[in-house]
């Protein structure tokens, strides 16, 4: 028994460290080159490359390789995208794709359970580390402001822009009117799709006080894509009930939008919202992830090139660091090329495959895919691993369900 239990603490803990690794990975501000305290952060970096050994040990100490053939072509399809995508790029970009290829692998070979697990705790972990820098926003909000130091980011762009952030500790605001809290990541956009993403996929949310934590989170990001991500989350999963109420939703969400965009607000932060919205553009919200050097590149790209375009050109887009708000779904194509994005898409068809489409999980996959338009970063193990941990967390609830109800 105590053994037993020894085990199981141990597991947990194992899938703690990875699901806080996976953060890491999505540029977590302790592991700028610009973080004062230098130890602190190569212990950051060093779980975030270390997380995945004991996760290995367990799946091999277990002995339940989860597999079937939908996981393995879409394992396949992966490795298939790596070489071709690759064939373009540095050796540095190789040796990191090399390790995400490991991670799918891991996280493939998972049992339902355990993904399910690594889902809760990164909800959790989420809620958790975001709440400081949350608060401090509130108090400098109202007024109340505490002590910090200037620290810059990795970003080239936005430090030759003046742009720095207010240093707290755990956790970062970036500067301008108004400031906006990152808590610890590089943008307030990265907070509002991380929260979106695990808001929607998590269930119970009437008892599940760490979502609605997150939730709120992502509110104060004052991030457009969270508020449309929501947004879609709301109307697909009423669709799933009834497309009356989703119509429902719609014109009262359309009627509301109107009469905001008509408001004088003295509030900065509600201006930026609001000059966020633009009843020209066909989705309604004017397009932050281009920019006109980038859209011209795009353009060139399409016409001038034939290898290019079926391949991808990765090295460009690494040379071209002043592409920084090219970060639209179009860099997919520009990246990985059209036969790149058709693997890409026959990976996540597969995964998707391995659980079937259901009123349960189709809201986040539709709001899964919705917020590639906002960041184009699929192809990641952020990604990878909260998709299958939320299919895999829902999937455990359905079973759960069955049983209950079978049991009655």
């Amino acid at each position: 028994m105590n053994e037993l239990l020894i085990n199981k603490n141990i597991t947990r803990i194992i899938l703690v460290i990875y699901a806080f690794s996976v953060f890491v990975n999505g540029s977590f501000y302790m592991c700028w080159n610009t973080y004062p305290i230098r130890t602190l952060s190569f212990l950051v970096q060093f779980i975030s490359y270390a997380a995945v050994v004991p996760l290995i040990w367990l799946v091999i100490k277990n002995r339940e390789w989860k597999l079937n053939q939908w996981i393995i072509m879409g394992m396949c399809s992966a490795i298939v995208l790596e070489i071709t995508s690759n064939l373009l790029g540095s050796m540095y970009t190789s040796k990191i794709q090399i390790r995400l290829l490991l991670n799918i692998f891991i996280i493939l070979s998972l049992k339902d359970e355990y993904r399910s697990q690594i889902f809760t705790y990164m909800l959790r972990i989420f809620a958790i580390m975001l709440l400081p820098c949350l608060i401090y926003y509130i108090l400098g909000f109202l007024g109340i402001e505490l002590p910090y130091q200037i620290l810059y980011g990795v970003n080239e762009s936005k430090t030759a822009a003046g742009v720095y952030y207010k240093h707290y500790l755990l956790g970062v605001v970036i500067s301008g009117s108004p400031g906006r809290y990152c808590g610890v990541f590089d943008e307030p956009g990265v907070v509002g799709t991380y929260a979106a993403l695990l808001f929607a996929g998590s269930l119970d949310k009437r008892k599940n006080k760490f979502a609605w934590l997150v939730f709120l989170e992502g509110m104060f990001s004052l991030s457009m894509a969270f508020y449309v991500m929501v947004f879609v989350y709301i109307v697909v999963k009423l669709g799933t009930k009834g497309i009356y109420k989703s119509v429902l939703l719609g014109i009262i969400c359309v009627i509301g939008l109107v009469i905001f965009v008509n408001i004088n607000f003295e509030s900065p932060a509600l201006t930026m919202i609001q000059s966020r919205i633009d009843f020209s553009s066909g989705f309604g919200v004017k397009d932050n992830r281009t920019s006109d050097e980038f859209e011209k590149f795009y353009q060139e790209f399409w016409e001038n090139r034939n290898y290019e375009v079926a391949l991808g050109d990765g090295r460009t887009i690494l040379d071209h660091l002043e592409f920084p708000k090219g970060s639209s779904y179009k860099m997919l194509f520009v990246r990985y090329g059209v036969i790149g994005v058709l693997l890409l898409v026959l990976f996540y068809v597969m995964l998707i495959r391995h659980y079937r489409i259901s009123k349960a999980n189709l809201p986040f996959i539709v709001v899964f895919f919705a917020s590639v338009y906002q960041r184009p970063y699929i192809f990641s193990i952020f990604y990878v691993c909260i998709f299958m941990a939320t299919l895999s967390n829902i999937e455990q609830r359905k079973q759960l369900y069955i049983k209950v109800v079978n049991r009655k």
